[in-house]
């Protein structure tokens, strides 16, 4: 019995030992949570946190280990203003997560973060840190996941984050960094996201890149990067998203691309890529969008874009592709008509030719068709007016002949169209996107008739007279196009609002 009491007494005296550990340890660690020097929308929050609190898991924001020791801070879009220039990282060994995105944070990132060798994520995304990357976060080979991003962190990216081996995500987009990308980021082969867009880095894409063959997305958009599309990135196998867009990339898309089977974004617009699109992007059957505009683009466009050999489907999946501002000539490839996915279609600011093959007029889901400022004549093909799908369309800026088709009467998906600067005549289709188009979307045609802006024209003459020698002297000033039946006027109505008004050709014996 009395060995009993001796048991149960020294576990008593261990148990408070214990509970006395814990909440000397909570204290500690309460203290280190930097509170005195923060501000908060949500003070409920920060309240809770209490050194004389018994266990650290009533302290919102914060989980701790089954030692009672915090593993976690979590206090996301929670309003909390302030720097971590006191926060006792010396404090808190335990720590493998810190994740304060979107507050109102400010000030440096401490070196002392460098101590936390648990750590395995930081996310100090979306606040208003205004420092360099300090070199000590080097020191946390554990770290799988960085975001620094949107913020206005600045200095050159230090090549000691190459040390960071077990880095999955690393995020630093839409900062202030300079200089060039390390040459050994090609050391984190773990990598599957690399997001460095919106930054002002320069030089060259590093070889280097070849190596990270984990990668799903990799962005280096918006930035200052200058020398040739890398034949390397076609060893990025498991690349899903790619952009290089906005930034001064020189040369030809190299051939490798066609190595990039998963791709379902390619973005290298804004660039100065030049040589003609490769063939081989027709075999990136799960691309959806694909622009390349304002880039130096030349020949024609591709006979692979828009084929679908019966054992790939190539571009199947395809909804966007903009091919704008560059120099592509030719025909529009009728094989275009085979990606009965896309969405939109933007052949703009080109120099392609002929006529709009009817093949694009069957697409069942485009909604969006720009060729505008190209070289495109004849006549619109028959099915053009047939389409249930198209709601903005723009053909200006052609040599497009004739009359616009009556089958447009049943377009009733359409709500925006701008035909100016063609050859068109005849009356306009009768629903609301002709009839209701502005000046500018009809103006510079061969002889248009029949808009509601247009049938002004009567009242218009009702008031005003054209027949003295002052009035006539001027109505070339104002004309804006001649046709067999007429000439079209540009007027100001007293409200201001600027119409076109037409005035038949008199024939003989009819004044």
């Amino acid at each position: 019995m009395a060995i009993l009491q001796l048991l149960s007494t020294s576990a008593i005296n261990a148990a408070s030992q214990m509970h006395a550990d814990a909440v000397s340890r909570n204290g500690s660690e309460g203290k280190a949570l930097w509170k005195a020097s923060l501000d908060s929308h949500r003070q409920s929050q920060l309240s809770s946190w209490s050194a004389s609190s018994n266990s650290c898991s009533n302290w919102l924001g914060i989980r701790c280990n089954k030692a009672g020791r915090i593993s976690v801070i979590n206090i996301t879009s929670s309003g909390i203003k302030g720097t971590l220039d006191h926060l006792n990282f010396s404090s808190l060994p335990h720590l493998t997560i810190i994740d304060l995105y979107n507050n109102a944070l400010y000030g440096s990132i401490p070196s002392q973060i460098g101590n936390l060798s648990r750590l395995t994520y930081l996310g100090l995304h979306s606040n208003h840190f205004t420092s360099a990357i300090p070199i000590q976060i080097s020191q946390l080979t554990n770290l799988r996941f960085l975001y620094l991003s949107n913020n206005s962190c600045y200095g050159p990216i230090p090549k000691e984050l190459m040390f960071l081996t077990s880095l999955v995500e690393l995020v630093l987009e839409l900062n202030e960094f300079t200089g060039s990308i390390p040459t050994s980021i090609g050391n984190l082969t773990n990598l599957s996201i690399l997001g460095l867009e919106a930054n002002n880095l320069s030089g060259s894409i590093p070889s280097g890149i070849g190596n990270l063959t984990k990668l799903n997305l990799l962005s280096f958009a918006i930035n200052q990067l200058s020398g040739p599309f890398l034949e390397e990135i076609g060893k990025l196998q498991s690349l899903v998203e790619l952009s290089f867009a906005g930034n001064m990339l020189t040369g030809p898309i190299p051939r490798s691309v066609r190595n990039l089977g998963n791709l379902t974004l390619l973005y290298l617009f804004n660039n100065y890529i030049s040589g003609h699109i490769p063939e081989e992007i027709g075999k990136l059957i799960f691309l959806e969008t694909l622009p390349l505009y304002n880039n130096n683009l030349t020949r024609k466009i591709p006979d692979s874009i828009g084929n679908i050999p019966s054992e790939i489907g190539q571009l199947s999946k395809l909804l966007n592709l903009s091919l704008s501002a560059n120099n592509l000539s030719g025909l529009i490839p009728e094989k275009l008509g085979d990606c009965t996915q896309l969405l939109e279609l933007n052949l703009s600011h080109n120099a392609v030719i002929e006529s709009i093959p009817s093949q694009i007029a069957i697409l069942p889901s485009l909604a969006t068709l720009h060729l505008s400022q190209n070289m495109l004549e004849s006549k619109l093909p028959p099915e053009l007016g047939e389409w249930k799908s198209i709601e903005k369309m723009n053909l200006s800026h052609n040599r497009i002949t004739r009359t616009i088709l009556s089958s447009f009467d049943h377009s009733f998906s359409l709500i925006s169209i701008d035909i100016s600067y063609n050859q068109l005549e005849g009356p306009l289709p009768n629903i609301t996107a002709f009839q209701k188009a502005p000046f500018d979307a009809l103006r510079y045609n061969k002889d248009l008739c029949g808009c509601e802006i247009c049938s002004l024209f009567g009242a218009l003459m009702g008031k005003w007279s054209m027949k003295t020698s002052s009035m006539q002297q001027k109505i070339p000033k104002y004309c804006i196009g001649v046709g067999g039946c007429g000439s079209a006027f540009r007027a100001e109505l007293p409200n201001g609002q600027v119409v076109a008004v037409k005035k038949l050709h008199a024939t003989d014996g009819v004044p």
